[in-house]
């Protein structure tokens, strides 16, 4: 691999004291590399070895009592009971001629539908990463709307937690920081899981992809469509447990 994956690996995977180990031996280098360019002091590798082991089993005896929590890469609202003035639903489908769908409904307030999307494209992806495409989708149509308060929900509890930094996928992690700096665009955004039963309207957009294409509709997509023959169920999902 090159080293920008060699890197991203280490970075992301899910060994901590693996990934603590290995930023510390950069930074060792990097330190002895300058002792010996300007001190002209000769590197002994065990010794560096040795200091970054013992670095990081002090770090992490000092920090033992501290819990994670998860760092959500969005700017908070002013006040904690902020409602956010649209909901956006994705939901992605991967079919078996090759192709991905996917489904993205927007809603007001009211619960009403203000926005019916269905995206095709000729690409063959694995379920999670059609997921993730579909939220970075989601957001960018968000910004192009200019949308200034934001709820959105996924079905991909996986990609979910990526996007709120709770975990990590190295498959998915350019895109994830795609959505990252689109979040930024957007004063107040929650990315939250949901059911796929409270997902349904945006899952059968992605379906309907696979007949109609890329489309858009001012509110609910026409009935007629979905009655098609040739609006196939999507093949391939990902799995989300059943409840939000």
């Amino acid at each position: 691999m090159d080293i920008h994956c060699w890197l991203l690996d280490w970075l992301s995977c899910r060994d901590k004291e693996g990934s603590q180990l290995f930023c510390t031996i950069l930074w060792k280098l990097w330190y002895a590399r300058n002792q010996a360019v300007f001190k002209g002091i000769a590197p002994d590798p065990v010794t560096l070895a040795q200091t970054a082991v013992q670095f990081i089993q002090e770090f992490n005896a000092a920090n033992a009592k501290q819990r994670p929590h998860p760092i959500y890469h969005r700017r908070e609202p002013t006040t904690t009971d902020q409602i956010a003035e649209h909901h956006l639903f994705v939901d992605a489908g991967c079919f078996s001629n090759g192709h991905t769908g996917w489904g993205l409904i927007m809603k007001d307030l009211s619960g009403q539908i203000t926005l019916s999307k269905s995206k095709l494209e000729a690409v063959e992806v694995d379920p999670c990463l059609a997921e993730a495409m579909g939220v970075r989708w989601a957001l960018q149509e968000a910004v192009g709307l200019s949308i200034q308060s934001l709820k959105l929900s996924s079905d991909a509890l996986s990609v979910v937690n990526c996007v709120n930094k709770a975990s990590t996928v190295a498959s998915i992690t350019p895109i994830i920081v795609d959505c990252w700096n689109l979040i930024e665009q957007i004063p107040f955004v929650m990315v939250t899981h949901v059911s796929r039963e409270l997902n349904v309207e945006a899952h059968n957009l992605a379906a309907l992809a696979k007949s109609v294409g890329t489309r858009c509709w001012q509110g609910n997509a026409p009935p007629c469509l979905f009655s098609s023959p040739f609006c196939n169920p999507v093949v391939s999902r990902v799995q989300a447990p059943l409840f939000d």
